[in-house]
């Protein structure tokens, strides 16, 4: 690793999820090093630092499970502050001004960030997200395309704005969604195709030959999923059925499939095959096999997931 700085100074505000893992780990092995790393916190004060785990005497530091594979140990590794902001209140925004930050870079930031923080930043805030704006503006892209059936997608980078998702568009570059794939999994995908984008941007922004292209009209948006999102009609193929309830399995609720006794909340499966039945198999032994449009989708009932055994 190199420890060059950017010649920009960034914030770069993620959360402990494999996106801005990847993205930040990345960022540091290219030497585009932030002035530091802010995560979302839950404490009384509205900024607080986040110091690593002391070590012990005479021996080395053990990070709890909770730091493993998070952008605080990566930023505790590279010797960059970190700091956890609660909420955006005035003690904040002072603190976010002392940070003398040019530009933030936003890798899945949980809310919505108000109009004071994004001003607060000559450069903008540039935030990542796993879909080819503007088709999938929301907060759980991933589950949508998923449902949809997507097998492609993309990860755009664009300018932040007072509308959601909206914003200029600084790059976009391909994101094949293997089938399968958990969400974590599509995170850390996004993470490391994420890397070029931001790192030619700063590149340019560097240069000052940086050229936002403001959206296309039309595309879509996808609030948060309901209950009636997790039914999954035998309608779909397979794979699609496979694929969307392996992405939608982290949300913990139950998918509710057409069987030959009615519907049923089902956890989440154990495999797929292309092959079709011409019927449904019954249970037996744990096993349920149901037939979809194009082959066949089995659970192993019994085994809990997602709440359901």
């Amino acid at each position: 690793r190199t420890s060059r700085q950017s010649m920009i100074r960034f914030l770069f505000l993620g959360t402990r999820g494999a996106m801005s893992v990847a993205l930040l780990d990345g960022l540091l092995a290219a030497g585009r090093v932030p002035v530091g790393v802010v995560v979302p916190g839950n404490g009384a004060r509205s900024v607080e630092p986040v110091l690593a785990p002391a070590a012990p005497s005479g021996g080395l530091t053990v990070l709890p499970a909770a730091a493993q594979q998070s952008v605080l140990e990566r930023a505790w590794q590279a010797g960059v502050p970190a700091w956890a902001v609660s909420r955006w209140d005035p003690a904040s925004l002072q603190w976010l001004a002392e940070q003398r930050a040019m530009l933030g870079i936003v890798a899945c930031w949980p809310e919505r960030l108000p109009f004071t923080v994004l001003d607060g930043f000559a450069y903008g805030l540039w935030n990542l997200h796993p879909s080819y704006l503007p088709d999938y503006r929301g907060p759980a892209p991933f589950f949508w395309q998923r449902r949809d059936g997507l097998t492609e997608s993309a990860i755009t980078l664009h300018r932040m704005s007072a509308t959601l998702d909206a914003g200029p568009i600084i790059g976009q570059r391909e994101l094949p969604l293997p089938d399968g794939a958990l969400d974590q999994e599509l995170d850390r995908l996004a993470g490391r195709a994420a890397l070029p984008l931001v790192l030619e941007a700063l590149d340019a922004r560097d240069a000052g030959a940086l050229q936002p292209a403001p959206q296309p009209g039309g595309g879509s948006y996808q609030g948060w999923p309901g209950e009636e999102d997790f039914r999954v009609p035998t309608t779909w193929t397979a794979r699609h059925a496979w694929n969307f309830m392996r992405v939608a399995q982290v949300w913990g609720v139950p998918f509710r499939v057409q069987t030959l006794a009615g519907e049923r909340d089902l956890p989440a499966p154990a495999g797929w095959s292309p092959a079709t039945r011409p019927k449904e198999v019954p249970e037996r032994d744990g096993l349920l096999s149901i037939p979809f449009a194009e082959g066949e989708v089995w659970w192993r009932i019994g085994v809990t997931s997602c709440g359901v055994s």
